[in-house]
């Protein structure tokens, strides 16, 4: 989705999304300091676009860990993949050639838990050094809601 007619449900991910917007459409990696999001570090991950389709994962905050079950920090992972990753490639892919950040909401378990939680993303590109789209910085935090 790149609809952002409404607010995101999540603060931190409005706030990943508002920084965006406020440094250049898309900005360039050198402009995202970890350290000016120290608030939010814990629901943020960065990937890096290695080629079209192929990435890495550079950073996984705590709430991205929580939510995704597993921290993936330092793996590759592409739209050749025989599993899952391959759709996330994909979607990577899409935000990279969109040039515009892509919102998602879902359901996941968490380990531990009994039950759904709900999640919201949102993928921002972020132009590398050779003036392509070669990061992606993204939020992701659950969403706080009445259980059904």
């Amino acid at each position: 989705m790149t609809d952002f007619d409404r607010p995101l449900r999540g603060f931190r991910t409005q706030s990943l999304l508002t920084w965006w917007q406020s440094n250049g459409a898309p900005p360039h990696r050198s402009q995202f300091d970890i350290l000016d999001h120290a608030a939010n570090a814990a629901s943020l991950f960065l990937v890096r676009r290695l080629e079209p389709g192929r990435f890495q994962y550079r950073l996984s905050g705590q709430e991205v860990i929580r939510i995704v079950g597993r921290n993936s920090r330092g793996e590759y992972f592409s739209t050749a993949d025989p599993s899952s990753r391959a759709a996330f490639a994909q979607h990577l892919e899409n935000v990279a050639q969109d040039r515009t950040p892509w919102v998602c909401e879902g359901t996941t378990e968490i380990a531990g838990r009994v039950g759904l939680i709900s999640f919201e993303s949102v993928d921002c590109p972020l132009f590398g050094d050779d003036g392509e789209i070669g990061w992606i910085i993204g939020g992701m935090e659950a969403l706080k809601h009445p259980q059904p």
